[in-house]
């Protein structure tokens, strides 16, 4: 399988000309996880391999389908709507920037109160175009509904869609020392295939919310540990093992965003159950174009969480699926890698980065987000490459696995308690021959 890291610019293990290449990354990943403070960012690309549809490059025709698999049906003039903004002839469409106009154009109608504004040549209603946004969130919330089973290609995640993220989580988790601070998962994907492996996997997690049957949103839950009950002498707390926090900076698919009850005009976040209701935003988009529909919260709440996390000390973020295209998100980054020399991070882009130049030990960088960073001559920011890191493969081919360093102590001393009571069945069948 091939796997290519590259660190500080330069190609340090390459696994087409280096058999043990594997092995040293991953050593050297493994050494990454015992940072004190660990963060990861999983983008899109962690949920192709299960069907997730790509928000930012959606063909004209592949939104039409959506908008039919989700049975939503567009009046006439929400058609015309939709015809003006998304053309055939562009090839794709970027989701989040449609949401992001169709918002703007009511933001729009609404500061001069009118309820018509002109897309193209065509005057439309407001109506309308309310029309099609609800379709388009409808549509994409379906969609994002994953496992889609008939888009699984690989077998190996057929009957078990979280194979992956199982193990992608469980190496990491108990590859850390039982000491060391809580690991930061942040997400930019309003999927929950993320929660919907914790709690396959039976992984404690924290998420912000607080409540059962009306769970609400509340920062301070993310000051909030799990810890065993007091050992006997009821002097020492023990925490549980293996719990993360995860924010979803993004929203979720089982978001939505009301009016304070308490009427002091800032958004009120709750989860709730999936659902398509037509009339129900089903999600919540964070674009920096549509801040005042969102009114801010929790996404400027959980930004800062992640600008905190990247300035803290002898921190590594490893990001993961993640394209480079959120502008908020490159910004933090970038901006905490001069100002926090403690700081590492590891990028990991299936493709794009590295290309062979003639003879395998030669290489030349490609043109992709990934590849540019790939070429700091900064030995804190390392890229890993190649099929390896396609999620679907990176635990088991560049994660330490845990159980190889495990001692399986419970064999041995069955097999000495064996011989203590039963005795050596070899040495007790020549002592019945001898007899």
């Amino acid at each position: 399988m091939e796997a290519i890291l590259i660190i500080g610019g330069e190609v340090r293990f390459d696994s087409s000309i280096d058999a043990d290449a594997l092995r040293r990354i991953r050593d050297t990943v493994g050494q990454l996880l015992q940072v004190k403070n660990l963060a990861v960012l999983i983008g899109s690309g962690a949920s192709y391999h299960l069907g997730s549809p790509a928000i930012r490059s959606v063909s004209a025709e592949e939104l039409d389908g959506m908008v039919v698999a989700a049975d939503v049906a567009l009046s006439v003039e929400a058609t015309k709507v939709r015809d003006a903004l998304v053309s055939k002839d562009d090839g794709v469409v970027d989701l989040e920037r449609l949401l992001a106009s169709l918002s703007n154009s009511l933001a729009y109608a609404a500061s001069v109160g009118r309820e018509s504004v002109t897309i193209g040549d065509d005057e439309v209603s407001c109506d309308a175009i309310r029309e099609l946004r609800r379709a388009v969130n409808v549509s994409l919330a379906q969609a994002c509904d994953l496992p889609k089973h008939s888009a699984i290609q690989d077998d190996r995640f057929r009957d078990d869609p979280w194979l992956a993220h199982r193990e992608f989580f469980r190496r990491l988790l108990r590859s850390r020392r039982p000491d060391l601070p809580r690991v930061s998962v942040f997400t930019t994907n309003y999927d929950l295939v993320i929660e919907r492996t914790l709690d396959d996997a039976g992984i404690p997690y924290l998420d912000g919310f607080t409540g059962t049957v009306d769970r609400v949103m509340r920062l301070e839950a993310y000051r909030h540990d799990l810890y065993l009950p007091p050992q006997a002498d009821g002097r020492r707390l023990v925490r549980v093992p293996n719990v993360l926090y995860l924010y979803k900076v993004h929203g979720s698919l089982n978001w939505r965003s009301t009016p304070s009850p308490a009427g002091l005009g800032t958004s009120h976040v709750t989860q709730s159950g999936l659902t398509t209701a037509p009339d129900d935003l089903a999600l919540i988009y964070p674009t920096p174009h549509k801040e005042s529909d969102v009114l801010g919260h929790p996404y400027a709440d959980l930004l800062r969480i992640l600008s905190t996390t990247l300035n803290g000390l002898e921190t590594a973020i490893i990001t993961v699926g993640y394209g480079f295209a959120d502008e908020h998100i490159n910004r933090l980054i970038l901006q905490a890698l001069p100002s926090n020399p403690t700081l590492q991070v590891m990028i990991v882009d299936p493709c794009g980065v590295v290309e062979r130049a003639g003879d395998q030990a030669q290489h030349r960088f490609g043109s992709s987000p990934a590849a540019r960073l790939a070429q700091i001559a900064d030995q804190r920011v390392a890229v890993l490459t190649g099929e390896a890191a396609c999620f679907a493969n990176l635990a088991e081919a560049t994660l330490p696995d845990p159980d190889d360093f495990a001692v399986d102590e419970s064999a041995s001393l069955v097999t000495a308690l064996e011989q203590a009571l039963v005795g050596d069945p070899v040495a007790n069948a020549e002592e019945d021959e001898t007899t």
